[in-house]
């Protein structure tokens, strides 16, 4: 069996202490995320958020920078993949509220942690809100995307802001 390998982007948009969700219809059990999708071939991650997010959520990120990478491990179906983490607090236009993937929404930062987030996602909220640190993180998880295992942890001496977009950009 050939494995699969994904990569992937999200951004936290954060405006007035709020972040701009998605709360997903259909698929991904309804849980809420940060805007992404997958890289596209040709693509770098930071060309991919940017597109992703305006096809999202009808906004222009501007100076989105990468907060963290996570790589996930589905053992059972031989999958995994890079999930590029970024955050930016300015953009352009105004905000669409539902798109075919599902409703966004402004949530304020103080009540992300009781959306029912993806298990992975719940596990590096608080490095987003809470730190201005680079993470990087490894997760095993099972076909519905419960974690099993997982290793994360910040990078010491590298901060984030927009001055040092750092590494793949």
């Amino acid at each position: 069996m050939r494995d699969s390998f994904y990569l992937s982007t999200i951004c936290y948009l954060i405006n007035d202490r709020r972040v701009l969700m998605i709360n997903f219809k259909e698929k991904w059990d309804k849980r809420y995320c940060a805007p992404g999708g997958k890289v596209q071939f040709g693509e770098t991650p930071k060309e991919c958020i940017i597109r992703e997010f305006k096809e999202e959520t009808g906004l222009k990120l501007i100076d989105p920078f990468l907060r963290g990478i996570v790589q996930w491990i589905d053992d059972d179906r031989h999958l995994n993949g890079l999930i590029f983490i970024y955050q930016s607090t300015k953009f352009e236009g105004n905000p669409i509220t539902q798109t075919k993937e599902g409703i966004l929404r402004w949530v304020p930062i103080d009540e992300i942690s009781k959306l029912d987030l993806f298990p992975i996602n719940k596990k590096f909220i608080n490095l987003i809100f809470d730190t201005s640190n680079f993470f990087e993180g490894k997760f095993y998880i099972d076909q519905k995307t419960n974690v099993k295992s997982f290793e994360l942890y910040e990078i010491p001496g590298i901060e984030n802001s927009k001055d040092t977009q750092c590494l793949i950009d």
